[in-house]
């Protein structure tokens, strides 16, 4: 379970950096950082921390020929946990600092 969190964390990380940088992009015209775009977020947040998560098990058995796929409601949990950690570092760390950078832009436009 240990390695569960440090891998949910790390990755999180990445993603909602990952993501942000997408939304900072004019060429990604599908996210952004405006209301009309909170859906479109959202979706691909959730489809980010499912990609990072969900491990797909499958076996093949060369005797029969049979191919067998595998998607556990665990493996749905561990999405759910990885996009709750990914948001949690987009707050924690993005947010904050994005808002810094807002701010101190202001402050600057007003000093001219």
């Amino acid at each position: 379970m240990d390695g569960l969190i440090l891998t949910s964390g790390s990755t999180a990380v990445i993603s909602a950096i990952v993501l942000q940088f997408l939304k900072n992009r004019n060429w990604v015209t599908f996210l952004g950082k405006e209301p009309q775009f909170q859906n479109a977020n959202l979706i691909v947040s959730i489809l980010i921390a499912g990609l990072t998560s969900i491990g797909i098990t499958y076996g093949y058995n060369s005797t029969t020929g049979d191919a067998t796929i595998v998607l556990s409601t665990h493996q749905l949990w561990r999405a759910g946990l990885q996009w709750v950690a990914q948001h949690a570092a987009y707050k924690t760390a993005i947010v904050p600092t994005e808002l810094l950078a807002g701010i101190l832009n202001q402050l600057k436009a007003q000093a001219k």
